[in-house]
């Protein structure tokens, strides 16, 4: 009798384990089929989402370029392109045409490398004019962005640098007396990524085409222009050791003395660069 009843209850177990395996199969391919839904209804939210910013961005960007914003823009870029060889030592009329925009476009107290006036730039063409024998900068992008009080404009690009004793004399004298380095170095171009933010104050509606850079910041890979040319990061600490170049790109031993009624004409083309910290 008690084999008898236990056959039946035994069965009844299996089926009901039967059953509710099935349950949980079926409710666990409900549950899978309703977060596959969910997750293409949000993939498909994202993408609509992430296609109204970006026509956002597009529209905050093409707006900007329609105002003053976009004038200053340009002023920028224009200022790589006139600058684009370095100053033009050996062409009076180029020359004047770089000085002029450089006063066009800075505030006469432009805060640069850690003091204020449109003269330090111009100091700093000066020393790259007489440093370096050739320069080549280039834009790769531009762009602006407006701020609480004014707008600036960051651009990125390179500076390309041609190397000569006088560069290591003015730059890395140490270097001088390393042959091994000297050969390295002299009669090569350094290929430098560079970083320039204008910052300019408010328009004044009255005066639109008034406004000035009043702060420019800089930044000049050296470091990496050296690792690019040298491979070898013993010889760039080197270089670098006791090196007369600031982070910002300027050049911090004292200028050269020579004249010029404007802007210094040295004895070779060079960078009319400006540079800040």
């Amino acid at each position: 009798m008690v084999a008898t009843k236990k056959r039946p209850v035994t069965a009844r177990r299996q089926e009901q384990c039967r059953n509710n395996q099935r349950r949980y199969r079926e409710q666990a391919r409900s549950l899978k089929e309703q977060l596959e839904a969910q997750v293409l209804e949000l993939m498909r939210t994202t993408a609509r989402l992430e296609g109204h910013v970006e026509t956002y961005k597009q529209t905050l960007a093409w707006k900007a370029r329609q105002g003053p914003m976009g004038r200053d823009l340009e002023r920028c870029r224009n200022y790589w392109r006139v600058m684009a060889s370095g100053y033009a030592a050996h062409d009076p009329n180029l020359a004047a045409h770089q000085v002029a925009t450089i006063r066009g476009l800075f505030a006469e107290t432009v805060a640069v490398m850690g003091t204020t006036g449109v003269e330090k730039i111009l100091d700093q063409n000066r020393q790259y004019a007489y440093t370096f024998a050739t320069i080549h900068m280039q834009l790769d992008t531009a762009e602006v962005m407006e701020l609480d009080h004014g707008h600036v404009v960051r651009s990125c690009g390179s500076l390309r640098l041609g190397v000569t004793a006088e560069t290591l004399s003015s730059v890395c004298p140490h270097v001088l007396e390393q042959p091994r380095l000297r050969a390295r170095l002299e009669g090569r171009i350094l290929d430098c990524p560079l970083q320039l933010t204008f910052a300019f104050a408010p328009h004044h509606p009255a005066y639109p085409s008034e406004t000035r850079v009043t702060r420019l910041e800089s930044s000049l890979d050296f470091t990496r222009g050296l690792v690019a040319l040298l491979y070898d990061l013993q010889d760039v600490v080197d270089v670098m050791h006791g090196a007369l170049i600031a982070p910002s790109g300027e050049i911090t031993l004292a200028p050269r003395t020579y004249y010029s009624p404007d802007l210094a004409t040295p004895h070779n083309t060079g960078p009319p660069h400006i540079y800040s910290s």
